[in-house]
């Protein structure tokens, strides 16, 4: 079941956190809350067997800096021209079972802006399936990331899918 965050799933999504991430890259607990008060519409869980096993959050801005939007989430701008996806987390237990699929499908579904996210490199290859491509290398905490980008796609006649 898919469904959307509340208040009370900062403890699943930390445990999910501490599960799927390097110490590194999760999330900390202020910085999840933070984005659950400030956009919980934009933060889909996936739940199996009443536990949370997945989720995806992402915010909408006219700013494409993602490396200070996850970590310091601002006020989130729904007219804003990108959506930055900040966090796919899955439990290592249920990846390749296609949740992380359903989860962006739901999101590229629901679009017409341009997504923008980061990610290392042994991610790239489950994003360019989505038509993500890597617009450029980002070195962070001694890391390189991937920023990637999909560019909304506009149909026959003007609309956007």
């Amino acid at each position: 079941m898919i469904r959307n965050v509340t208040k009370k799933d900062i403890i699943p999504l930390l445990q999910l956190e501490h599960e799927t991430f390097s110490f590194k890259e999760r999330c900390k607990r202020e910085t999840l809350k933070k984005r659950i008060s400030l956009f919980p519409d934009q933060f889909l869980l996936y739940e199996k067997e009443g536990k949370v096993i997945s989720y995806l959050s992402y915010m909408i801005s006219d700013s494409i800096d993602i490396p200070t939007l996850s970590l310091s989430p601002k006020r989130n701008d729904k007219k804003g021209k990108y959506i930055l996806l900040l966090s796919l987390c899955c439990c290592p237990k249920e990846q390749g079972k296609g949740i992380g699929t359903e989860l962006m499908n739901m999101l590229l579904e629901n679009t017409d802006k341009d997504i923008y996210l980061l990610c290392q490199e042994n991610r790239r290859s489950f994003y360019e399936r989505f038509d993500f491509y890597t617009q450029e290398r980002i070195s962070l905490d001694n890391r390189t990331w991937l920023m990637m980008k999909r560019c909304c796609k506009i149909k026959a006649g003007g609309t956007t899918k």
